[in-house]
């Protein structure tokens, strides 16, 4: 993109060097302008629906799995979602974003100043009793990014029982862009 063309002409026609530090200092100007706005981040959404209401969630890339929170459905079940996501180059060095100090990313196809999808993984606990038991663990190995509006791009529409109670709770996930 560049200059504009008045500038263009007006550089050319300036022979003293204030001219061309003016010429450099927009050029510069332009190329920082474009290599400046961030790159949209991904984030996961998961509909849930148990006893009849019906939640939304949203998780965020994060450097340790582990810190990934665990949500209370109705004291019935626990569910959580985790996003590992390696960040652009650019969006790497950028600080206070939750994927700062994430890896740049390398996929050839994850394109320049994209986040490349590692893993998502979730999980869903039976909370009938103590200690709660994993009725459900899903993994899916670099997922594309959705742009549609389907809230089930991800995982289905996917049921699991209480085998206590004899509850019943959906959820259907979508990962989706998020611009930062």
């Amino acid at each position: 993109m560049g200059l504009p063309p008045f500038a263009v002409l007006r550089f050319l026609s300036c022979p003293s060097r204030r001219c061309v530090a003016l010429g450099l200092l927009l050029a510069g100007a332009s190329v920082q302008a474009q290599t400046a706005a961030p790159a949209p981040q991904p984030r996961l959404l998961c509909r849930i629906d148990q006893a009849g209401e019906i939640l939304e969630l949203e998780a965020l890339p994060l450097q340790d799995p582990y810190q990934a929170p665990l949500h209370d459905i109705h004291g019935r079940f626990l569910f959580k979602m985790v996003l590992v996501a390696s960040a652009p180059a650019n969006a790497a060095s950028a600080s206070g974003s939750p994927g700062a100090s994430l890896a740049p990313s390398t996929s050839a196809e994850s394109g320049a100043g994209a986040y490349a999808v590692d893993y998502v993984k979730i999980y869903a606990y039976d909370n009938a009793r103590t200690p709660p038991t994993l009725v459900q663990y899903a993994r899916y190995l670099h997922p594309a990014v959705s742009s549609g509006g389907d809230s089930a791009a991800l995982t289905g529409i996917q049921t699991v029982y209480s085998a206590w109670l004899e509850r019943e709770m959906q959820y259907q996930c979508a990962l989706r862009e998020r611009q930062p």
